[in-house]
């Protein structure tokens, strides 16, 4: 990925608006697996663009209090990660979580 310098007012827009349906897509598939108030935390977030720590809120929820997710989920979680570049956690764990029907 380019650096983030070198990108334009367009491209960075275009990167956030990306992120933010990609971050509604996690919570789409998320509904119903997280409380209302974690939920909405993850909301308060996403309207400041603060998506690296509404994917954190969410992975910190979810593998503190263990819940069944779906393979989307965690999709969306592997995306998310993936664009913005956070390797700093080990996002496999919640692979574990994964729904297995």
């Amino acid at each position: 990925m380019m650096a983030w310098d070198g990108l334009s007012i367009e491209q960075r827009h275009a990167h956030w608006r990306e992120m933010e349906r990609q971050m509604r897509t996690l919570m789409d598939a998320l509904e119903g697996v997280l409380t209302d108030s974690e939920a909405e935390l993850v909301r308060e977030f996403t309207d400041h663009n603060e998506y690296g720590l509404a994917l954190e809120a969410v992975y910190d929820d979810l593998v503190e209090e263990p819940r069944t997710i779906t393979d989307e989920a965690v999709q969306a979680v592997r995306q998310l990660a993936s664009r913005m570049n956070l390797q700093s956690r080990n996002w496999s764990e919640l692979e574990a979580l994964r729904d297995h029907k």
